[in-house]
C-alpha cells in the first residue's frame, strides 16, 4: 500500500526509511526504540485494529497512564482510525460524559487496570481492548481485545482530510466542546511548531506534558519526530523526574505550563549542577499567561532563552511564537503569526487599528472545520472564514500579539472593565506571591466586584491588606480586589488552565458583600473627622461614616473622590489632590494624613487657630542635594532610538510653578499650535512604561494625554480612555505616538509642556533623538517665588513621588520638608535644562522669564510667535477665555486640569503675582547652588533688595 501524503504517519515512515536506527522516543531506564521499530508498532496496530472491525470512520478511546505507551498508542490508533485520548484521572462521570460525547467503538486501556473506565465501556456498551507493554524497548506494546462486531469504515491508514484526533476544549469558559482535528490540521501545526523554533534531527525533547491535549500530542510528540528528532518521555510532571531526565536523557528542549515553571526555578538552586552540565537550547512556554518576571527567573535559572507562544485546541496548536533562535523577542507578548493567519477585529468582525484592542481571529490550515454537534456554537465561532478565540488582544506595529484576557472573563464592575490578567500580574509582582487569579464576584449594586485567589511562595506570608495595598499603588482603584482568598494550589484543568469563570463557584462564593461586610461602626473622635465623615456621608449616599470605612468599599470612585476633594476645594479654599483619597482611603488614614500635610485645613474645618509656619528655615548644603539628584530615578530603558525623526515640535521647559500653565493656556489661543496639558511622554520607552511609572495614585497625571485625545478628535472620555488603554496594552513605543499626535494636528505645531522632563538629563537629550530640529523655551522664575508657589500648593506630595517612583515613596517617606524640596528641584532641574541648551543651537531656544511674562503679556506672546514661526493671535492675550479649547478644563466635569491648580482663580493676566514672594520672604535662606543658577538666569533680587528685570531673546 502506497504511503498517503501529508499525514503524520507519512512524515514519520519518512525517517524510518532514511534513519531507522535513530532513536524516536527514549525513557529513562529502558532502551530506546527506533524509528524503524516505531513503524512496526504502528504498522501491527494498524493491522490488529482492521482485522476487529476499527477503521477510518471510527473512534477509539484512549485512557493510558502518561507513559511511553500512551505515545505510541495514540500514533498507532491515529494513524488508522480517529484517537480520542482521554485524562486517565477522570471519575465516572465525567468518563461518562466523555464516552457519550465521542461515541467510541473501542476504549484502549492498560491490561487489568482503569476499573472506573472498564465499568462506564461495559455501561455503555463499548468494547476494552487491553494494553500490554512490552519492556524489550520504549512505547512498545501489543493489544488484546475482542471483535467490536460489524465492519471497519474504511480499513488501513487515513487519508489527509480524515479526522486523526478528537480533544475536547479545556472548558474555562464554558462547558468543554468537541474539537474534530483532520491530519492536515496536525501535520500543518506540527510544520508551523517546527518553524517556529527550528526545531531538526539533532533535537531532543524531554516531554513532561500530558497528551490528553494539544501540546501535549502535538507540539511535544508529533511535531519533533516529524522533524526526525528524539522525545524523551516521562510518567508526567515532576520536579525530580524533570532533573532526572535533564540529567539522564540531555535534552535539547522541553515544553511547560507557567505553574511548572514556577516550580522549577524554586527547585533549580538545588540543581545547579545539572542545569550547567545540560544546558537546554530553549524553554517553551505554554498554556496560560507567562508573567514578564517569571519569564526572567527562568531565563537566568537555566541560562536559556523562554519561548512564549499562543496556541490553541481548535488550530491544533500554535498560532503565535516568538521567533527563535533569530530575530527579537518581546517578553509580555505571545510573539508573531506562525502557521495561520492572525488579526485582531472589532463585534463585527472589522480589523481595528494596529495598538487597538479586539478580538483575535485565525484562519489557515491548522484551525479545524468546526465544533461537532454544536451548529449554535459554530454560528457564532466564525466571522467568514476567520475562526474567533474569544481571546482580546492587541497587535503592535510589528506584528506582536499581546493577549489581554479572555473576553469572557473581563469584569465589569459598575461599568469599568478590569482585565483578570493585569490584575495577576500585579499580584505576581510582589516577592511573596507565587500563583494568582483574578475573577468576578456578583455584587449587587456593582453588578460585578474583583476578588482573587493567590498561593504563597514557600515561607513566605503577606496579608490581604498589604497584597490590596500593593495593588492599588499600581492599578487604579477599581481594579483593586476586595475578596482576597490564599489557597494552597489555584484550581486548573488537566492542562494545567485556569477556570477563571468557575472559581466564584469553586469557592462557594455568591456574593462580595458576604464576603467583605463593610467595617464594624467606630465614631468619629475629633471634629475634624467629624467634619470628614459629613462630607463622606454626602458625596456617598451612605449613613454613619466610621473611622475605618473605605471611600471605594462604599461605593465611591474617581468622580466621587474628585468631588469630595471639589468640596475641599470650594468650601475652604484649600488645595487637596485627589491623590489623598487614594493614598488614604479610610476615613482614619485620611484623617492623619490631611493633618499631616495640611493642618491650615483642619484648622479652617473646625474653627481652630491655624498653626504656625513651622520652624526656621535651613540652608540646603552640597552634599543634601547631591542625595537629591541621586534619589531621582531613572525612567527611560534601553530601547534602541527610531531610524527617522518625528517633525518639528515646541518644548516648554521650565520648574514647577514657574508659570508654564499661564503660558500653555496662552499658547493654545492661537489657532497654529496645539498646547495640551502636560503629556508626560519624553521619559518613557513606550507608552506602558508611563503607565506603570505614573501608577496608584499617581495615575491622574496621565490624564493629560486623555484630555489631548478627546481635543484632537472630537471625541468623549470615554471613548479617550480605551483608546489610550489599547495603546498601552499594546506597549506602543514614545516616539511612535508622538508621530500619531503630529499627524492627526493638521498642520498645527505641538507644543509639550511638562516640567517633569528636566528632571534628568537623559530624558531631556531624548528631546533631540526623536525630533527634527527641535524648538526649546526655557521659562524661568525667580527661586523665592517658585518655593512660596510650591510650598502653597503642597507640590511635595505629588513630585515626591514622581521623582523616585510610587513604590519607593511608600517605603521612604519624603526627607527634605519644608523648602528644601522646591528649592533643590528648582536648582536641580534649571541646572538639567542649562546643561542640556548648552548642546543646542542658539537659533532653537528662547529663554522667558515669568515675571516679564506677566507685566508684558503682549510683548511676550509676540516674541514667542516669532520664535516658534507663527503669526500672532490676539486670543493669546485672554488665557482665561474657552477653558475647552485650549484644555484648561478637566477630562470630566468632576475633575480638574492637570496644572495650576489655583489657574482659574485669576481672571487676568496678573502682573503682581510675580511680586508675591517678597511679601513672605524678608530673610535669604537659598543655598549657594541656588544662588548660582539664579545669577546665570539674571536673577540678583534678594528678600531685601530690589534687583533688575530684564528681557532676553
Amino acid at each position: 500500500m502506497p504511503t498517503p501524503p501529508d499525514t503524520v504517519y507519512a512524515r514519520i515512515a519518512r525517517h524510518a526509511v532514511e534513519r531507522p536506527g535513530a532513536h524516536a522516543l527514549e525513557s529513562p531506564g529502558k532502551p530506546p526504540l527506533t524509528f524503524g521499530k516505531l513503524v512496526e508498532i504502528i504498522d501491527a496496530t494498524i493491522g490488529a485494529l482492521s482485522a476487529a472491525g476499527i477503521g477510518r470512520g471510527d473512534v477509539v478511546a484512549v485512557v493510558l497512564p502518561h507513559a511511553s505507551e500512551l505515545a505510541t498508542a495514540c500514533l498507532a490508533v491515529s494513524a488508522c482510525a480517529q484517537a480520542a485520548p482521554l485524562n486517565p484521572e477522570y471519575r465516572r462521570a465525567e468518563l461518562e460524559f466523555h464516552f457519550a460525547s465521542l461515541k467510541p467503538r473501542l476504549v484502549i486501556l492498560p491490561a487489568g487496570r482503569a476499573p472506573a473506565a472498564r465499568d462506564v465501556a461495559r455501561a455503555t456498551g463499548v468494547a476494552v481492548a487491553d494494553l500490554h507493554a512490552d519492556a524489550a524497548s520504549t512505547g512498545a506494546f501489543r493489544l488484546s481485545f475482542p471483535t467490536t462486531g460489524g465492519s471497519a469504515t474504511g480499513r488501513g491508514r487515513v487519508h489527509a482530510d480524515d479526522v486523526a484526533l478528537w480533544l475536547h476544549t479545556s472548558g474555562t469558559t464554558a462547558r468543554p466542546k468537541k474539537v474534530p482535528l483532520t491530519q492536515s490540521n496536525l501535520v500543518a501545526s506540527a510544520e508551523a511548531m517546527i518553524a517556529s523554533v527550528a526545531l531538526t534531527s539533532s533535537d531532543r525533547c524531554l516531554h513532561v506534558l500530558p497528551m490528553f491535549h494539544i501540546g501535549g500530542i502535538v507540539d511535544v510528540l508529533m511535531a519533533p519526530l516529524m522533524a526526525g528528532g528524539t522525545v524523551v518521555c516521562t510518567s508526567g510532571f515532576s520536579v525530580p523526574e524533570f532533573f532526572l531526565g535533564l540529567e539522564v536523557a540531555r535534552p535539547t528542549w522541553t515544553q511547560a505550563v507557567p505553574t511548572m515553571l514556577r516550580e522549577l526555578v524554586d527547585a533549580a538552586p538545588e540543581h545547579r549542577d545539572a542545569i550547567a552540565r545540560r544546558p537546554l537550547r530553549f524553554i517553551r512556554s505554554v498554556s496560560a499567561a507567562l508573567p514578564v518576571d517569571l519569564l526572567k527567573e527562568v531565563q537566568g535559572a537555566f541560562g536559556a532563552p523562554v519561548v512564549e507562544i499562543y496556541g490553541m485546541t481548535e488550530t491544533a496548536g500554535v498560532i503565535a511564537s516568538n521567533p527563535f533562535p533569530s530575530g527579537m523577542r518581546k517578553p509580555g507578548s505571545v510573539g508573531v503569526a506562525a502557521g495561520p493567519e492572525v488579526a485582531v477585529v472589532d463585534e463585527r468582525g472589522v480589523p481595528v487599528p494596529t495598538g487597538q484592542r479586539g478580538e483575535v481571529v485565525v484562519r489557515g490550515r491548522s484551525v479545524m472545520r468546526g465544533y461537532a454537534d454544536d451548529e449554535a456554537t459554530n454560528a457564532a465561532s466564525w466571522f467568514g472564514d476567520w475562526f474567533r478565540t474569544g481571546d482580546e488582544g492587541t497587535l503592535d506595529a510589528d506584528g506582536f500579539l499581546y493577549l489581554t484576557g479572555r473576553i469572557k472573563e473581563i469584569i465589569n464592575r459598575g461599568g469599568e472593565k478590569i482585565s483578570p490578567r493585569e490584575v495577576d500580574e500585579v499580584l505576581l509582582s510582589h516577592p511573596a506571591v507565587a500563583e494568582a487569579a483574578t475573577f468576578a464576584i456578583p455584587h449587587p449594586s456593582l453588578g460585578e466586584e474583583v476578588a482573587t485567589v493567590v498561593v504563597l511562595k514557600p515561607g513566605s506570608n503577606v496579608s490581604k491588606t498589604a497584597l490590596t495595598e500593593h495593588v492599588g499603588s499600581r492599578l487604579a482603584y477599581f481594579k483593586v480586589p476586595r475578596v482576597v482568598h490564599f489557597l494552597q494550589a489555584i484550581p486548573k484543568t488537566a492542562g494545567g488552565k485556569l477556570q477563571r469563570n468557575r472559581l466564584a463557584e469553586t469557592l462557594g462564593l455568591r456574593d462580595a458583600t458576604a464576603e467583605a461586610p463593610r467595617a464594624a461602626y467606630v465614631a468619629p473622635r475629633t471634629p475634624f473627622a467629624a467634619e470628614l465623615a459629613r462630607l463622606w456621608e454626602a458625596t456617598l449616599g451612605v449613613e454613619r461614616v466610621g473611622l475605618d470605612d473605605d471611600f471605594f468599599a462604599l461605593g465611591g470612585d474617581s468622580l466621587k473622590a474628585a468631588s469630595f476633594v471639589n468640596q475641599i476645594q470650594h468650601q475652604w479654599h484649600e488645595t487637596v489632590y485627589v491623590t489623598a483619597v487614594f493614598d488614604a482611603p479610610t476615613l482614619a488614614r485620611l484623617e492623619s494624613y490631611l493633618s499631616a500635610h495640611h493642618p491650615e485645613l483642619v484648622a479652617k474645618m473646625t474653627g481652630a487657630a491655624v498653626p504656625s509656619s513651622g520652624p526656621a528655615r535651613r540652608a540646603v548644603d552640597p552634599d543634601a542635594l547631591r542625595r537629591f539628584r541621586r534619589a531621582i530615578a531613572k525612567t527611560l530603558g534601553e530601547a534602541p532610538l527610531p531610524p527617522k525623526r518625528n517633525p518639528q515640535a515646541v518644548f516648554v521647559l521650565s520648574s514647577p510653578r514657574s508659570g508654564s500653565t499661564l503660558m500653555r493656556a496662552m499658547l493654545g489661543g492661537n489657532r497654529a499650535l496645539f498646547a495640551p496639558p502636560e503629556l508626560y511622554l519624553l521619559p518613557f520607552d513606550t507608552l506602558a512604561d508611563r503607565k506603570a511609572w505614573f501608577s496608584g495614585s499617581q495615575r491622574f497625571q496621565l490624564e493629560g494625554n486623555t484630555r489631548a485625545l478627546m481635543q484632537m478628535r472630537g471625541i468623549p472620555p470615554e471613548e479617550a480612555e480605551a483608546a489610550m488603554a489599547r495603546l498601552e496594552a499594546a506597549r506602543t513605543p514614545v516616539h511612535e505616538y508622538y508621530g500619531t499626535i503630529q499627524r492627526e494636528l493638521g498642520g498645527r505645531l505641538l507644543v509639550d509642556k511638562t516640567p517633569y522632563y528636566a528632571h534628568r538629563l537623559d530624558t531631556l537629550e531624548r528631546a533631540e533623538a526623536l525630533f527634527e530640529d527641535a524648538l526649546y523655551i526655557h521659562l524661568v522664575r525667580h527661586p523665592y517665588g517658585v518655593i512660596r508657589s510650591f510650598e502653597e500648593a503642597k507640590l511635595a506630595t505629588l513630585w515626591y513621588p514622581r521623582l523616585v517612583g510610587t513604590a519607593e515613596a511608600e517605603r521612604t517617606p519624603n526627607p527634605w520638608p519644608g523648602h528644601l524640596f522646591p528649592e533643590m528641584l528648582w536648582t536641580v532641574l534649571n541646572q538639567n535644562i542649562a546643561a542640556f541648551l548648552a548642546g543646542v543651537p542658539s537659533g532653537r531656544q528662547l529663554r522667558l522669564r515669568f515675571e516679564d511674562l506677566v507685566a508684558d503679556p503682549g510683548r511676550a506672546s509676540r516674541a514667542l510667535c516669532e520664535f516658534v514661526g507663527v503669526p500672532f493671535d490676539p486670543a493669546m492675550l485672554e488665557p482665561h477665555a474657552d477653558r475647552r479649547a485650549r484644555m484648561t478644563d478637566g477630562v470630566r466635569p468632576e475633575s480638574r486640569m492637570i496644572g495650576d491648580m489655583k489657574f482659574h482663580e485669576h481672571r487676568t493676566i496678573d502682573a503682581s503675582v510675580a511680586d508675591l514672594w517678597k511679601r513672605e520672604y524678608h530673610d535669604d535662606f537659598l543655598s549657594g547652588a541656588a544662588w548660582d543658577v539664579a545669577a546665570s538666569l539674571g536673577y540678583e533680587e534678594t528678600a531685601s533688595r530690589d534687583g533688575r528685570i530684564g528681557f532676553e531673546l
